[in-house]
């Protein structure tokens, strides 16, 4: 098999993103498709100019780190990971840690509502998954408490305001 491309990866928080309340989950997910899979030692991430990988949670398709300590401002982070056959990624990205709990939903949106962003994270209402519609919650969570419905929680509910609610 002739493997040309290099792995492919995804980071969380985003390029020049925010997260929030000091201690970031820094994740990036990588594949390598077609090709040769993934090297599972040639994976390092690299935190404010430190190695953290021995610090990390390092498992098939992806590498999790959580600083022991609150970090402030701008976070500079780069992965270096290399499939099989040798093709590398050496990525770099900066996020702003922000103080404080992360905003419900996301930016702005349509409606009236609440439609858009992609802030992933725990905030103080659960796990927000962005991409919600916060007026009928159609999306990924984006609301209150791990909702994957339409309305404010688990359970059935209807009512104004509440769109077709579970609770």
């Amino acid at each position: 098999m002739l493997d040309a491309m290099p792995p492919e990866i995804d980071v969380q928080p985003k390029a020049d993103g925010a997260a929030y309340g000091g201690q970031p989950n820094i994740v990036v997910k990588f594949t390598d498709g077609h090709g040769s899979g993934v090297d599972p030692a040639s994976v390092h991430l690299i935190v404010n100019g430190a190695d953290v990988t021995s610090q990390a949670i390092v498992d098939t398709g992806m590498i999790a780190y959580r600083p022991t300590a609150p970090v402030a401002g701008m976070v500079s982070a780069q992965i270096k990971l290399a499939d099989k056959c040798g093709n590398a990624v050496d990525y770099s990205w900066r996020f702003t840690m922000r103080p404080g709990d992360a905003p419900i939903g996301g930016g702005p949106g349509n409606n009236g509502g609440n439609t858009g962003g992609n802030i992933p994270g725990n905030g103080p209402w659960g796990n927000n998954n962005g991409a919600g519609n916060n007026n009928n919650n159609n999306g990924n969570g984006g609301g209150w408490r791990n909702n994957n419905g339409n309305g404010w929680g688990n359970g059935p509910r209807r009512g104004p305001g509440l769109g077709q609610g579970q609770q």
